[in-house]
């Protein structure tokens, strides 16, 4: 019987090993996954940076298109105006060529 209890304590011993071993690799793969999450929200928050940056460039250039939409106006009201003038001078200047020849 001391050789059966040697026998059952030789693989109490060698389960509990490998039980040890596998707590092991469990602790090791739950490491590996943490390091994963962390390097997830690492990402994550770098995307909503970037995202954020594009959000802001995006707001910039539509800002100065809306500037230069405005400029845009501006430049063909100021050339209406510009134009009215010019045929204005060009009305008074036949008038008065008129009046000089008939003279």
């Amino acid at each position: 019987q001391n050789v059966s209890s040697m026998t059952n304590l030789t693989d109490t011993s060698i389960a509990t090993n490998k039980y040890n071993e596998n707590v092991k690799k469990a602790a090791d793969s739950l490491g590996t996954m943490n390091a994963a999450y962390l390097k997830g929200g690492e990402v994550m928050s770098d995307l909503a940076g970037v995202s954020s940056e594009i959000k802001s460039g995006l707001n910039e250039v539509a800002s100065a298109t809306s500037e230069y939409s405005g400029s845009m106006k501006s430049a063909s009201h100021s050339l209406n105006a510009l134009n009215g003038s010019y045929s204005k001078a060009a009305e008074a200047a036949e008038k008065l060529a008129a009046v000089s020849s008939a003279e």
